[in-house]
């Protein structure tokens, strides 16, 4: 998708989604430690609750553990396996996800490939409007 508000990656309208992470290879590989991350909280200052596969996190981010790429590919030379994690969250209107394998363990993001996501909670209120009025406006 093109970037938008300042945002590159694919974007996802509600407030509950199911992220698959995937990747291939040329030969097996294991991707240690797949940490996914969530920032970018929309509206500025807002405190989401957060969800993953049913139980509330704490923090910004959840550990998925592995990802083990060994299915060979229908093709042949190629393995690709994949890992979904279901997130759901409120108390904000937007917020990005982002995963990648923290190979070093140390929870930064310094090399590799890393996947991102931006989320829309189009069926939200925003906290801004104050009057019914203002509110009915959003839903003509």
């Amino acid at each position: 998708m093109p970037i938008y508000d300042g945002n590159a990656g694919y974007f996802f309208d509600g407030n509950e989604v199911t992220l698959v992470i995937d990747e291939f290879s040329h030969t097996p590989i294991t991707y240690p430690n797949i940490l996914v991350m969530f920032d970018r909280f929309n509206p500025t200052g807002c405190t989401p609750r957060i969800s993953v596969n049913g139980t509330l996190i704490t923090g910004n981010s959840f550990s998925a553990g592995d990802l083990v790429l060994s299915t060979p590919t229908p093709y042949g030379r190629n393995y690709s396996d994949t890992k979904t994690v279901n997130i759901s969250w409120d108390g904000c209107l937007a917020m990005r996800i982002w995963a990648f394998a923290d190979v070093n363990y140390d929870g930064v993001q310094n090399s590799g490939e890393c996947f991102t996501a931006y989320t829309h909670d189009l069926t939200a209120v925003p906290v801004q409007e104050k009057t019914w009025g203002s509110i009915k406006e959003l839903f003509k």
